[in-house]
């Protein structure tokens, strides 16, 4: 994990990353500006008072929010536009990285196009566990990855999938996957995801050919063989990330947030 203390969304935590992060980032600075100080301040006598967004919390709940302003003569004279911004930041910071806004919204929030998200929770590190509050999401996931593989198509478009996908295996008595593309014919399958051979924890990012005419997912997977793997030498586990960049460019990173293939860096090697 790489990046500027104070400044780190929650999520890194659990390899969970998105372009969320950047706002949640932006959301740090925002407040700063309106604050007059740092994150993360270590000159403050009150250890209660180092961390910047404690004390937001904190004054929030007293309702006593004007206390942390910037003294300075321009914020005491605007309170009710450092008031709409600091909502704002509070909207950036939301500890859920799908409640925030896209950094679009934020400019059209600050341009005054659209208002800001009053629904706020100023509990800036409660993150939803992963299979418990995205339940429901995960199983809309899960469920048009399996009409894509149990469907005989000869070609899957990519144009709309997601540019971020999680290891959460589908378990078979040969092993478990977690298909993220399937191109092929009802005899020959081609499949891009993630697989473990056998009731093995380490996990390959790969693609996998299979021959099988079989109607069942079951009788597809067990017949699957890995014909290349981008972390052949270094397997990762279950919730690895795989990023589709906007740049094209793909990274896996395992549980623990180290980068196990980087597509760019490879291609610099040939």
């Amino acid at each position: 994990m790489r990046g500027t203390p104070g400044y780190l969304a929650p999520e890194w935590l659990s390899s969970v990353i998105t372009e969320k992060v950047d706002v949640y980032a932006f959301g740090i600075v925002l407040l700063e500006i309106l604050c007059g100080r740092k994150n993360l301040d270590w000159s403050h006598a009150d250890e209660e008072d180092v961390h910047l967004l404690s004390v937001f919390t904190r004054k929030v709940e007293k309702e006593q929010l004007m206390d942390i302003l910037d003294r300075n003569e321009d914020m005491q004279l605007h309170r009710e536009a450092v008031t709409e911004m600091m909502s704002l930041a509070a909207w950036c910071l939301q500890g859920d990285f799908a409640k925030r806004p896209s950094m679009s919204l934020v400019v059209k929030a600050l341009e005054g196009l659209v208002t800001v998200e009053t629904n706020l929770d100023y509990n800036f590190s409660n993150v939803p566990k992963v299979g418990a509050g995205n339940e429901q999401r995960e199983a809309t996931i899960s469920s048009k990855l399996l009409s894509i593989l149990s469907g005989p198509r000869p070609l899957n478009s990519t144009a709309r999938l997601s540019t971020l996908w999680i290891n959460r295996p589908i378990d078979f008595s040969g092993g478990t996957v977690t298909p993220i593309l399937q191109v092929g014919n009802e005899a020959t399958k081609f499949l891009c995801g993630f697989y473990c051979k056998g009731h093995a924890t380490d996990c390959f990012l790969g693609v996998l050919l299979s021959h099988n005419n079989s109607a069942s997912l079951e009788g597809w997977y067990i017949s699957a063989r890995l014909v290349w793997s981008a972390n052949r030498n270094h397997p990762v586990k279950t919730n690895a990330t795989l990023l589709l960049g906007k740049d094209g460019n793909l990274v896996l990173a395992d549980t623990d947030g180290t980068f196990v293939y980087n597509q760019s860096i490879e291609q610099e090697k040939l």
